[in-house]
């Protein structure tokens, strides 16, 4: 369940109209890097997906639940949608790697639904976890394997502020 553990709708629209209300709402990538709920995103099917679904058991449904309540508290809310900074998965299976990559797709259908903008940086940053036995993620990107901003590698937050401003400039 992706809508259970706190109320994202209320955490977001009370924000509306107090002095913490941000510029901009950025969604990021929405599913924990640490319990990445694999089986969900490798069991979809994109050609069959209900882009419009409220349904807040589900990674669409819950992405659409807080989108709209967002929207409707606030009809000009700037909203950017991102993807994971890796298209694959931590292990050679093939759940794995679709999981990933079905979760930026989805993330994709969503900015696209909403007609916002969603900077792809899973297609910037040539990162991968584990693709034919070939990794650079903890090698050189992310070396605990999961933050690749962590202050422990300049080099991966350096590189992910290039690509965000660049995005941010296009998009702004």
């Amino acid at each position: 369940t992706y809508y259970s553990a706190k109320n994202y709708v209320t955490e977001i629209v009370n924000l509306i109209g107090t002095d913490d209300e941000p510029d901009i709402f950025v969604f990021d990538w929405g599913a924990n890097d640490g319990q990445f709920y694999q089986s969900h995103f490798a069991s979809i099917d994109l050609d069959n997906v209900d882009i419009t679904s409220l349904d807040i058991t589900t990674f669409v449904g819950a992405y659409n639940t807080i989108i709209k309540a967002l929207l409707t508290a606030k009809a000009d809310a700037r909203i950017f949608l991102v993807t994971h900074y890796s298209d694959d998965g931590q292990s050679n299976e093939m759940t794995s790697r679709d999981g990933y990559k079905k979760m930026n797709r989805l993330i994709e259908m969503i900015a696209e639904y909403w007609h916002v903008p969603c900077h792809s940086v899973c297609k910037k940053t040539g990162w991968i976890y584990n693709m034919n036995g070939i990794s650079n993620i903890k090698s050189i990107w992310c070396l605990d394997g999961i933050l690749p901003a962590s202050s422990s590698n300049r080099k991966s937050i350096d590189f992910l502020t290039k690509i965000h401003k660049q995005f941010l400039k296009e998009n702004v």
